[in-house]
């Protein structure tokens, strides 16, 4: 908070006001004529937030009742050529699992106040909920980094099968990936500690531990985006030259892995846009109030994990060839039950 000198007092340049405060102070050392007003608001925003205490667990569910089936396609259905790519899948498909899981039970209400971000729910132990974002970005962070994982690996296979022909899914190689995976969620836990504004609330202004995040997160996107960019580069030439040694069957886990990080980053991408350009836009006409992309973006999120495992389901082979022959089945009964019944 600014301030200013008069003689040997110091005073604030300008005192925050009532909705400020509880971004800044807990109730306990807010000034009396504020609580009313903090009762009154808190009272607006859990009617607000209603809806959302709804459509998250029920979103969570459904992927809840989704995963499963697709670790059985993943550790069943796999072809031989699979066998690494399939422990990557079954790991990607843990996190999607971890996420909606905790968005199930925490339902998250998100608010930004100028430079604070806050974040609240029904649980009422303020340590739980920091834990779930905590959770959260561990898993979206290290999602990202198995999905770089596999492309890079389907890169190599094609590229230099000989350099990964010895790859076996072992306890060395799930360590290594495993803190490959975390190092990146490292820079938002630093800012999550060093910028916590009491047990729900982070900070966002120009501090260090912001600037390291900001500079660390700058660099870690150009090392994602290299590696992404020479690994598609690699796979783009897969029907021109491949070796002697590369089957069709690998051939086709190839392309299906590059299919299904182009739509799951693409996705991705347009589920963090829209929600970010949806806010500015509205808080320049100041149409709608930011709750309600703040709502909308929270939804996003909790249905990626459902969409990109639908995306992996349909772009491997062996799973969308399972998943056809159980709806055909399905179908098929059901329409033979409903003649027999006319």
């Amino acid at each position: 908070m600014d301030t200013k000198t008069d003689g040997n007092m110091l005073y604030p340049e300008k005192l925050p006001t009532c909705d400020e405060l509880p971004t800044l102070m807990t109730r306990v050392d807010m000034p009396r004529h504020c609580l009313s007003h903090v009762d009154a608001h808190n009272s607006t925003l859990m009617v607000n937030n209603a809806p959302i205490d709804f459509i998250l667990p029920i979103i969570g569910c459904v992927d809840l009742l989704i995963e499963p089936y697709y670790l059985y396609l993943i550790l069943f259905k796999s072809t031989p050529a699979m066998r690494v790519c399939r422990v990557l899948l079954a790991a990607i498909s843990a996190c999607n699992m971890f996420v909606s899981l905790i968005f199930a039970v925490w339902a998250p209400h998100f608010s930004i106040a100028r430079n604070v971000f806050c974040f609240t729910s029904r649980i009422t132990l303020p340590a739980l909920e920091h834990a779930f974002l905590q959770l959260i970005t561990i898993f979206v962070y290290g999602q990202a980094q198995l999905l770089l994982v596999l492309l890079v690996y389907a890169a190599t296979r094609v590229s230099t099968p000989s350099f990964v022909s010895n790859v076996r899914p072992n306890m060395k190689t799930g360590l290594a990936i495993s803190i490959f995976a975390l190092i990146p969620s490292i820079f938002p836990m630093c800012v999550f500690y060093f910028q916590a504004l009491g047990p729900s609330c982070v900070d966002f202004s120009m501090r260090p531990a912001f600037v390291a995040y900001t500079a660390g997160f700058s660099v870690f996107f150009c090392i994602y985006s290299s590696l992404v960019t020479y690994s598609m580069h690699r796979i783009k030439g897969i029907s021109k030259k491949f070796s002697k040694d590369t089957t069709p069957e690998v051939i086709r886990m190839i392309r299906s892995v590059l299919r299904n990080f182009v739509i799951t980053i693409a996705i991705a991408v347009v589920f963090l846009i829209v929600p970010l350009v949806a806010y500015v836009f509205c808080a320049i006409i100041d149409v709608w109030g930011p709750e309600v992309t703040i709502h909308s973006g929270t939804v996003l999120v909790a249905l990626y994990p459902i969409i990109s495992t639908m995306v992996s389901v349909y772009t491997f082979g062996p799973y969308k060839r399972h998943t056809l022959k159980i709806l055909r089945r399905i179908f098929s009964t059901r329409i033979s039950v409903n003649f027999v019944v006319t």
